[in-house]
C-alpha cells in the first residue's frame, strides 16, 4: 500500500507523459504484489494449520546490537492466524484483499480510458 502511495504521488507530479505511464504500471505491479500477499494471508488464516512457518529474517533481527538492547521491541508476540473481529464481516486481510484487487482492476481501466479522451 504504501507503494502504490508513493507511485501514485510521484506520477502525479510527472510532466512527461511516458513517466506518467511506467509510475502508472509500477502503481499497478505493486498493487499486483499486494493482491499476492494478501491471498496468502487470507489463506493462511483459512487453513491455520500452515501457519506463517520460519521467519528468514528472524535471526538477523535477533543479531542486532538493538534487539540486545531493547528485546521487547524485537521480540515477536503476533502470529499469522490469530483471529481478529471482522470489519463488516470481513477480516482485515480480506479488507486488503479487495482493495489491492481493485486498485489492480481500476487503474488500468482509468488509464485506458483517459487515453482515450481528446485533450
Amino acid at each position: 500500500l504504501l507503494f502504490i502511495a508513493i507511485f501514485a504521488f510521484l506520477g502525479a507530479a510527472m510532466p512527461g507523459r511516458r513517466s506518467i505511464t511506467a509510475f502508472e504500471a509500477l502503481v499497478t505491479l505493486s498493487a499486483v504484489a499486494g493482491i499476492a500477499a494478501a491471498g496468502r494471508h487470507v489463506w493462511i488464516l483459512a487453513h491455520p494449520s500452515d501457519s506463517c512457518g520460519i521467519d528468514i529474517l528472524q535471526p538477523i533481527v535477533d543479531g542486532l546490537p538493538l534487539a540486545t538492547l531493547f528485546p521487547m521491541g524485537f521480540q515477536v508476540s503476533g502470529f499469522c492466524t490469530t483471529p481478529y473481529p471482522p470489519l463488516l464481516g470481513l477480516s482485515l486481510a480480506q479488507w486488503a484483499l479487495v482493495a489491492f484487487v481493485l486498485t489492480a482492476i481500476l487503474v488500468p481501466v482509468c488509464v485506458i480510458r483517459n487515453r482515450r479522451k481528446p485533450y
